[in-house]
Protein backbone atom coordinates (compact mmCIF):
# COMPACT_ATOMS: atom_id res chain seq x y z
CA UNK A 1 0.00 0.00 0.00
CA UNK A 2 0.89 3.67 -0.87
CA UNK A 3 0.87 6.34 2.15
CA UNK A 4 1.88 8.53 -0.28
CA UNK A 5 0.43 8.85 -4.10
CA UNK A 6 1.02 12.06 -6.63
CA UNK A 7 -0.62 11.89 -10.06
CA UNK A 8 0.76 14.07 -13.14
CA UNK A 9 1.52 16.79 -10.08
CA UNK A 10 2.04 19.94 -11.44
CA UNK A 11 2.08 23.67 -9.48
CA UNK A 12 2.85 27.02 -11.17
CA UNK A 13 4.23 29.96 -9.06
CA UNK A 14 3.67 33.13 -11.05
CA UNK A 15 3.72 31.73 -14.27
CA UNK A 16 6.26 29.70 -14.49
CA UNK A 17 6.07 25.43 -14.00
CA UNK A 18 7.72 24.41 -10.59
CA UNK A 19 6.45 20.87 -10.09
CA UNK A 20 5.81 19.28 -13.79
CA UNK A 21 4.06 15.91 -13.77
CA UNK A 22 5.27 14.51 -10.85
CA UNK A 23 4.45 10.62 -10.16
CA UNK A 24 5.52 10.02 -5.80
CA UNK A 25 4.35 6.64 -4.96
CA UNK A 26 5.70 6.04 -0.86
CA UNK A 27 4.97 2.53 0.39
CA UNK A 28 3.74 2.40 3.80
CA UNK A 29 6.97 1.42 5.97
CA UNK A 30 9.29 2.43 4.39
CA UNK A 31 11.86 5.41 5.05
CA UNK A 32 11.64 7.37 1.73
CA UNK A 33 14.55 10.53 0.62
CA UNK A 34 13.55 12.89 -1.37
CA UNK A 35 16.65 14.83 -2.76
CA UNK A 36 17.49 17.45 -5.15
CA UNK A 37 19.13 20.21 -5.72
CA UNK A 38 18.17 23.84 -4.54
CA UNK A 39 14.90 25.07 -6.63
CA UNK A 40 14.11 21.81 -7.48
CA UNK A 41 10.65 22.24 -6.32
CA UNK A 42 11.06 19.80 -3.24
CA UNK A 43 9.96 22.42 -0.73
CA UNK A 44 6.79 23.19 -3.20
CA UNK A 45 6.42 19.25 -2.90
CA UNK A 46 6.14 19.25 0.39
CA UNK A 47 4.07 22.18 0.71
CA UNK A 48 1.54 20.79 -1.57
CA UNK A 49 1.52 17.00 0.35
CA UNK A 50 0.51 19.55 3.60
CA UNK A 51 -2.14 21.00 1.76
CA UNK A 52 -0.55 24.34 1.99
CA UNK A 53 -0.48 24.72 -1.86
CA UNK A 54 -2.87 24.67 -4.34
CA UNK A 55 -3.30 21.91 -6.55
CA UNK A 56 -5.78 19.88 -8.80
CA UNK A 57 -8.20 17.46 -7.14
CA UNK A 58 -6.79 13.95 -6.89
CA UNK A 59 -3.39 14.67 -7.60
CA UNK A 60 -2.15 13.98 -3.84
CA UNK A 61 -3.63 11.85 -2.55
CA UNK A 62 -2.35 10.45 0.79
CA UNK A 63 -3.80 7.55 2.97
CA UNK A 64 -5.66 6.81 -0.46
CA UNK A 65 -7.66 10.02 0.32
CA UNK A 66 -7.74 13.37 -1.29
CA UNK A 67 -5.43 16.21 0.10
CA UNK A 68 -8.11 18.65 -1.40
CA UNK A 69 -11.24 17.00 -0.16
CA UNK A 70 -9.94 14.99 3.10
CA UNK A 71 -7.11 17.47 4.78
CA UNK A 72 -8.15 17.59 8.50
CA UNK A 73 -8.52 13.74 8.67
CA UNK A 74 -5.03 13.03 6.67
CA UNK A 75 -3.25 15.72 8.94
CA UNK A 76 -4.39 14.20 11.83
CA UNK A 77 -2.61 10.86 10.59
CA UNK A 78 0.63 13.25 9.58
CA UNK A 79 3.76 14.79 11.41
CA UNK A 80 6.17 16.57 9.96
CA UNK A 81 8.78 19.06 11.00
CA UNK A 82 9.67 21.78 8.79
CA UNK A 83 13.44 22.77 8.85
CA UNK A 84 13.49 24.26 12.42
CA UNK A 85 10.40 23.31 15.10
CA UNK A 86 8.45 26.11 16.18
CA UNK A 87 9.02 26.36 20.01
CA UNK A 88 8.53 28.97 23.10
CA UNK A 89 11.93 28.84 24.17
CA UNK A 90 11.15 30.84 27.43
CA UNK A 91 9.12 27.18 28.35
CA UNK A 92 10.60 23.73 29.23
CA UNK A 93 10.29 21.04 26.94
CA UNK A 94 7.67 19.28 28.72
CA UNK A 95 5.90 22.83 28.53
CA UNK A 96 5.56 23.22 24.96
CA UNK A 97 4.25 19.71 24.74
CA UNK A 98 1.80 19.99 27.50
CA UNK A 99 0.66 23.37 25.37
CA UNK A 100 -0.06 20.78 21.98
CA UNK A 101 -1.99 18.37 24.27
CA UNK A 102 -3.75 20.66 24.98
CA UNK A 103 -4.51 22.12 21.20
CA UNK A 104 -5.26 18.47 20.11
CA UNK A 105 -6.93 16.98 23.18
CA UNK A 106 -3.99 14.54 23.80
CA UNK A 107 -3.81 12.85 26.92
CA UNK A 108 -0.81 14.61 28.96
CA UNK A 109 0.69 10.82 29.82
CA UNK A 110 1.63 11.04 26.02
CA UNK A 111 4.49 13.88 27.02
CA UNK A 112 6.53 11.69 29.22
CA UNK A 113 6.57 8.57 26.35
CA UNK A 114 7.87 11.10 23.56
CA UNK A 115 10.26 12.44 26.17
CA UNK A 116 11.85 9.43 26.26
CA UNK A 117 11.36 8.20 22.62
CA UNK A 118 13.64 11.65 21.87
CA UNK A 119 16.04 10.69 24.63
CA UNK A 120 15.27 13.76 26.47
CA UNK A 121 13.64 12.90 29.35
CA UNK A 122 16.31 14.47 31.69
CA UNK A 123 16.01 17.65 29.68
CA UNK A 124 12.39 17.79 30.11
CA UNK A 125 12.11 20.52 32.84
CA UNK A 126 15.24 22.19 31.44
CA UNK A 127 13.89 25.35 29.04
CA UNK A 128 14.01 25.03 25.14
CA UNK A 129 16.23 28.35 25.35
CA UNK A 130 18.94 26.24 26.92
CA UNK A 131 18.58 22.90 24.69
CA UNK A 132 20.75 22.45 21.73
CA UNK A 133 20.05 22.81 17.69
CA UNK A 134 19.87 18.24 17.96
CA UNK A 135 17.76 19.04 21.43
CA UNK A 136 15.28 21.17 19.79
CA UNK A 137 15.05 19.60 16.45
CA UNK A 138 14.52 16.26 18.96
CA UNK A 139 11.71 17.99 20.30
CA UNK A 140 10.18 19.05 17.36
CA UNK A 141 9.59 15.70 16.13
CA UNK A 142 8.13 14.57 19.69
CA UNK A 143 5.68 17.42 18.83
CA UNK A 144 5.17 15.95 15.15
CA UNK A 145 4.34 12.14 16.96
CA UNK A 146 2.44 13.86 19.53
CA UNK A 147 -1.23 12.16 17.87
CA UNK A 148 0.80 9.36 17.33
CA UNK A 149 0.43 9.34 13.17
CA UNK A 150 1.45 6.95 11.07
CA UNK A 151 3.16 9.22 8.66
CA UNK A 152 6.09 11.98 9.01
CA UNK A 153 7.27 14.51 6.70
CA UNK A 154 10.70 15.92 7.88
CA UNK A 155 12.23 18.84 5.64
CA UNK A 156 16.01 18.57 6.17
CA UNK A 157 15.55 17.39 9.72
CA UNK A 158 19.21 17.46 10.26
CA UNK A 159 20.23 20.45 8.83
CA UNK A 160 22.65 22.59 10.84
CA UNK A 161 23.19 20.20 13.06
CA UNK A 162 27.01 18.63 14.22
CA UNK A 163 28.07 15.02 13.53
CA UNK A 164 26.84 13.52 16.99
CA UNK A 165 23.67 15.29 16.42
CA UNK A 166 23.25 13.74 13.08
CA UNK A 167 23.50 10.22 14.60
CA UNK A 168 21.31 10.97 17.02
CA UNK A 169 18.44 12.18 14.65
CA UNK A 170 19.62 9.22 12.16
CA UNK A 171 19.13 6.78 15.63
CA UNK A 172 16.02 8.52 16.00
CA UNK A 173 14.41 7.99 12.55
CA UNK A 174 15.78 4.02 12.81
CA UNK A 175 13.97 3.47 15.40
CA UNK A 176 10.64 5.40 14.87
CA UNK A 177 10.76 3.43 11.71
CA UNK A 178 11.92 -0.12 12.78
CA UNK A 179 9.99 0.08 16.31
CA UNK A 180 7.16 2.29 16.04
CA UNK A 181 6.11 1.11 12.04
CA UNK A 182 6.35 4.62 10.99
CA UNK A 183 6.06 5.85 7.34
CA UNK A 184 8.81 8.82 6.97
CA UNK A 185 9.27 11.13 4.37
CA UNK A 186 13.00 12.76 4.39
CA UNK A 187 13.58 15.83 1.99
CA UNK A 188 17.41 15.92 2.88
CA UNK A 189 20.92 17.22 1.29
CA UNK A 190 22.58 14.91 2.93
CA UNK A 191 23.38 12.54 0.90
CA UNK A 192 25.42 10.25 2.42
CA UNK A 193 22.98 10.38 5.89
CA UNK A 194 20.24 9.54 2.84
CA UNK A 195 22.11 6.59 1.39
CA UNK A 196 22.67 5.69 5.17
CA UNK A 197 18.90 5.45 6.15
CA UNK A 198 16.70 5.17 3.25
CA UNK A 199 15.23 1.94 1.93
CA UNK A 200 13.56 4.13 -1.22
CA UNK A 201 14.13 7.77 -2.53
CA UNK A 202 13.21 9.87 -5.40
CA UNK A 203 15.54 12.32 -7.31
CA UNK A 204 13.70 15.77 -8.00
CA UNK A 205 15.46 18.39 -11.12
CA UNK A 206 13.68 21.34 -12.39
CA UNK A 207 10.29 20.10 -11.28
CA UNK A 208 10.98 16.50 -12.65
CA UNK A 209 11.66 13.15 -10.95
CA UNK A 210 14.63 11.86 -12.18
CA UNK A 211 14.52 8.74 -10.56
CA UNK A 212 12.56 6.81 -8.16
CA UNK A 213 12.78 3.16 -6.53
CA UNK A 214 14.80 1.70 -3.97
CA UNK A 215 18.32 2.77 -3.18
CA UNK A 216 19.97 -0.32 -4.30
CA UNK A 217 18.14 0.24 -7.75
CA UNK A 218 19.57 3.12 -8.40
CA UNK A 219 23.33 1.91 -7.90
CA UNK A 220 22.46 -1.10 -10.08
CA UNK A 221 21.19 0.67 -12.88
CA UNK A 222 23.08 3.91 -12.60
CA UNK A 223 26.48 3.33 -10.66
CA UNK A 224 29.01 1.86 -12.84
CA UNK A 225 32.26 3.28 -14.45
CA UNK A 226 34.54 2.36 -16.16
CA UNK A 227 38.09 3.54 -15.70
CA UNK A 228 40.44 3.40 -18.43
CA UNK A 229 43.80 4.82 -19.34
CA UNK A 230 44.99 4.42 -23.49
CA UNK A 231 48.21 5.45 -25.54
CA UNK A 232 45.91 8.52 -26.38
CA UNK A 233 43.42 9.62 -23.53
CA UNK A 234 42.03 12.90 -25.78
CA UNK A 235 41.33 10.40 -29.27
CA UNK A 236 39.88 7.82 -26.97
CA UNK A 237 37.57 10.65 -25.20
CA UNK A 238 36.20 12.02 -28.35
CA UNK A 239 35.91 8.31 -29.57
CA UNK A 240 33.86 7.14 -26.29
CA UNK A 241 31.76 9.92 -26.09
CA UNK A 242 29.95 9.36 -29.34
CA UNK A 243 28.08 6.55 -27.37
CA UNK A 244 28.82 6.94 -23.86
CA UNK A 245 29.38 9.73 -21.39
CA UNK A 246 32.90 10.56 -20.56
CA UNK A 247 35.09 12.83 -18.96
CA UNK A 248 38.67 13.37 -18.14
CA UNK A 249 40.02 13.17 -14.43
CA UNK A 250 43.34 13.32 -12.81
CA UNK A 251 44.49 11.73 -16.53
CA UNK A 252 42.22 8.83 -16.52
CA UNK A 253 38.68 7.88 -18.79
CA UNK A 254 35.89 8.32 -16.24
CA UNK A 255 33.12 6.91 -18.54
CA UNK A 256 29.47 5.75 -17.40
CA UNK A 257 28.49 2.69 -18.48
CA UNK A 258 24.66 0.48 -17.25
CA UNK A 259 25.54 -2.63 -19.28
CA UNK A 260 28.38 -5.28 -18.40
CA UNK A 261 28.86 -5.82 -22.30
CA UNK A 262 29.68 -1.79 -22.33
CA UNK A 263 33.23 -2.62 -21.54
CA UNK A 264 33.29 -4.48 -24.58
CA UNK A 265 32.43 -2.43 -27.43
CA UNK A 266 34.75 0.16 -25.50
CA UNK A 267 37.71 -1.83 -25.83
CA UNK A 268 36.57 -3.15 -29.12
CA UNK A 269 36.47 0.71 -30.34
CA UNK A 270 39.64 1.28 -28.93
CA UNK A 271 41.56 -1.82 -30.41
CA UNK A 272 39.96 -0.80 -33.91
CA UNK A 273 41.43 2.79 -33.63
CA UNK A 274 44.62 1.20 -33.03
CA UNK A 275 44.76 2.77 -29.38
CA UNK A 276 46.63 0.93 -26.75
CA UNK A 277 44.68 0.28 -23.47
CA UNK A 278 46.70 0.26 -20.46
CA UNK A 279 43.90 -0.15 -17.43
CA UNK A 280 40.03 -0.97 -17.98
CA UNK A 281 38.71 -1.67 -15.06
CA UNK A 282 34.77 -0.88 -13.38
CA UNK A 283 34.61 1.18 -10.14
CA UNK A 284 31.25 1.99 -8.69
CA UNK A 285 29.88 5.57 -8.01
CA UNK A 286 28.49 6.44 -4.42
CA UNK A 287 25.00 8.10 -3.88
CA UNK A 288 26.76 11.77 -4.37
CA UNK A 289 28.17 10.94 -8.02
CA UNK A 290 25.13 9.34 -8.78
CA UNK A 291 23.19 12.25 -7.40
CA UNK A 292 25.13 14.86 -9.53
CA UNK A 293 25.34 12.86 -12.80
CA UNK A 294 21.57 12.71 -12.67
CA UNK A 295 21.19 16.64 -12.11
CA UNK A 296 23.68 18.23 -13.25
CA UNK A 297 23.28 19.75 -17.36
CA UNK A 298 24.43 18.49 -20.41
CA UNK A 299 27.84 20.43 -19.93
CA UNK A 300 28.33 19.29 -16.50
CA UNK A 301 27.42 15.36 -17.04
CA UNK A 302 29.31 12.28 -16.64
Amino acid sequence: MNIIETNSLKYDFGGKPVLNGIDLAVQQGSIFGFLGPNGSGKTTTIRALLGLAHVPEKSIMLFGKDIRTHRIEILRNTGSLIEYPALYNHLSGYDNLHILCNLTSTPKKRIEQLLSIVSLTDDGSKKVSKYSLGMKQRLGIAAALLTDPDLLILDEPTNGLDPAGIRDMRHLIKMLNHDFGKTIFISSHLLYEVEMLCSHLAILNEGKLVFQGKTSELRDKYAKLLIADTSDNSKAAGLIAQHFPVRVTNGLLEIAIKERNDAAVISNTLFRNELDIYRLETKSQNLEELFFNLTANDSERL
